[in-house]
């Protein structure tokens, strides 16, 4: 089986964890994990918005947000590859008690928020936003991928995120502030020295870029991103598609930006909810049905309630 070779061979971290060499070089509090986008459970018109960074928060690294950095959530509401809307947070340097507050605002530096970390803050124009530190809801064994795709052992998958925690951000808004029920979102980490990493397709930079452009790939803006697509096709075909095959995949993963219609119900890949098996959907399709699972469900106590992640593992 020369696509599952194929993939085994490749260095995929996580569902963007750690995903190309320059963020494996620095502070895991840069590191974007995983983006969802889903209707607010207890609001018909609410749209949420979740950014994870900071893999393994507490255990690589602290579990503080940065305070030189910009955390940005872009919304194309337009289908033209730009953000019309963006969502920057920023958060103040810990106090004497080890607190935060944070800070959004718009691309012009209109506040939308501000407030303390680890509570609900309103947004001027509604809805809500909270950041703090939470259990990963990302699941997967990568484990089983490192030796050899040895997934559904005896005793089935491992998920090696099980018990970990991440730093997150999420957003609820009514859908009338996104301006349209047709999104496209990604999200980005700016420090000074300009972009240093961005998310939105799970497993997109880890997997189907090669190591030696994934940082190039992390610095880009998604509506550059064809000139990756030779790239994403290649190795879609090393994964096992056939040319036409390959062709469509990379065309629904670029421009990197999680597409999201209010009006469908469905899940993955429209947007993506926090219990959405995206590493199974991927697995699949990319490989043409040669591997269809890693055997992991999600064992993350979600709750109905806003911020619908689990809390925060001891």
């Amino acid at each position: 089986m020369a696509g599952v070779s194929a993939l085994a061979a490749i260095a995929l971290s996580a569902a963007d964890h750690r995903d190309g060499p320059l963020i494996i070089h620095t502070p895991t509090t840069y590191d974007i994990n995983d983006l969802y986008v889903f209707p607010a459970p207890q609001a018909s018109d609410g749209t949420v918005i979740v950014m994870t960074t900071n893999p393994m928060a507490g255990v690589m690294g602290p579990e503080a947000f940065l305070s030189n950095a910009k955390y940005e959530l872009l919304i194309d509401t337009t289908g033209d590859d730009g953000a019309e809307l963006t969502f920057r947070v920023t958060f103040s340097r810990q106090t004497e008690t080890g607190g935060q507050v944070l800070t959004v605002t718009s691309a012009t530096g209109n506040v939308r928020a501000r407030g303390p970390v680890g509570q609900p803050i309103a947004m001027a124009g509604g809805g809500r936003i909270l950041a703090g530190v939470f259990d990963d809801p990302f699941f997967f064994d990568r484990i089983g991928l490192q030796q050899s795709m040895s997934f559904c052992g005896d005793h089935g998958g491992i998920d090696f995120f099980r018990g970990l925690n991440v730093n997150a951000i999420v957003l609820e808004v009514p859908r009338s502030t996104l301006g349209s029920q047709r999104i496209g979102v990604w999200s980005r980490i700016v420090g000074s020295g300009g972009q240093i990493d961005r998310m939105a397709h799970p497993s997109l930079n880890a997997l189907l870029i090669p190591e030696s452009r994934r940082d190039e790939f992390n610095g880009r803006e998604p509506g550059g991103d064809s000139v990756f697509r030779p790239d994403v096709i290649s190795s879609l075909i090393r994964l096992g598609s056939n040319d036409a095959m390959a062709a469509s995949i990379a065309d629904s993963l670029l421009p990197d930006m999680l597409r999201y219609d209010a009006a469908i119900a469905d899940g993955f890949p429209n947007g993506r909810r926090l219990t959405d098996d995206v590493i199974d959907l991927a697995l699949a399709q990319w490989t043409n049905g040669r591997v269809a699972t890693d055997c992991v469900s999600s064992d993350s106590a979600f709750s109905p309630a806003f911020p619908y992640l689990a809390p925060a593992n001891p």
